[in-house]
């Protein structure tokens, strides 16, 4: 990433030239462009190299996050990820599902194959058709490099910011709160649409490797409708719908991709396997009321 260090300074001088005017930021908005310019160059990774990296960054992201004793819950979702993989000819990357003894309802990838799950999206998916939407999603973001794509979306926004911040800071509105308000509300939107737009088109991508793998087309939206009946006040759920379209809008979307299925109600949406491993789950959310 360093190696683009110099031409990332060329970049920033540029900026900070056309902005030399209104007297702005220098070393804010340079280290932004050098931040900028590196990811940039970081295109599309394959397989190897994106596991490789996951690899390698796995045991900081585990550090601090506690496994779920629901072992057979785990192994049976392992399994589903590799039939989705193998069917979907998408099995070069070393696929690993780790569940998380987490209350929040989440699900999420660090890329190169390897998906965490929380135990809290597991009281949103009775059903194999549930938890297989939501892996095949979550594979989706890794054969999309979304993770890559979310870092230069990221440092865009934050070189704009930089610029933007600078610019209002030595202009007349410098004392001017709501310019900059203003300001920091457009940025925050931006990195909030494009994380959005990074998850419908996992929804897309996502519910072709379900049906690829024999999942019912119409079983897709239930999860969606359990988490719109959980929302509001519902801490768990908070952080989630932040970074997420709303549920009813991911609902809507499936639906659409469903009226262009031939065979819309053909293939499986519950398993006996799943409903045994998830049982033992299930049953301790009733006894802890």
């Amino acid at each position: 990433m360093f190696v683009y260090r110099n031409v990332a300074r060329k970049l920033a001088g540029i900026a900070i030239l056309t902005l030399g005017l209104i007297g702005c930021n220098e070393e804010a908005i340079q280290n932004a462009a050098i931040q900028a310019v590196a990811v940039n160059a970081s295109t599309s990774l394959d397989a190897g190299t994106s596991t490789q990296i996951a690899q390698n960054a796995l045991p900081d992201v585990l550090r601090g996050k506690r496994q779920s004793r629901y072992t057979a819950i785990e192994n049976r979702m392992q399994r589903i990820v590799n039939n989705i993989a193998n069917l979907n000819a998408i099995d070069g990357y070393n696929w690993k599902v780790y569940l998380i003894a987490d209350k929040a309802v989440n699900a999420s990838t660090i890329g190169g194959g390897i998906i965490f799950v929380n135990e809290g999206m597991l009281s949103l998916t009775p059903n194999e058709s549930d938890i297989a939407m939501i892996l095949a999603h979550e594979m989706a973001h890794v054969t999309a490099n979304d993770n890559v794509r979310s870092a230069r979306a990221n440092a865009n926004i934050n070189l704009g910011a930089a610029i933007l911040g600078s610019a209002l800071n030595n202009s007349k509105h410098a004392n001017n709160q709501w310019a900059q308000t203003l300001a920091g509300l457009a940025v925050g939107a931006a990195a909030g649409q494009t994380s959005q737009s990074f998850e419908r088109q996992a929804d897309q991508l996502g519910f072709v490797y379900y049906v690829k793998a024999g999942y019912m087309p119409v079983a897709a939206p239930a999860v969606f409708d359990r988490l719109s009946l959980r929302t509001g006040n519902d801490g768990s759920i908070r952080s989630f719908l932040r970074t997420h379209p709303q549920p009813v809008e991911r609902k809507r979307l499936l639906e659409d991709l469903i009226a262009r299925q031939p065979n819309s109600r053909s293939g499986r949406q519950n398993t006996s396997a799943w409903e045994n491993a998830i049982r033992p789950y299930l049953a301790s959310l009733q006894d802890n009321g």
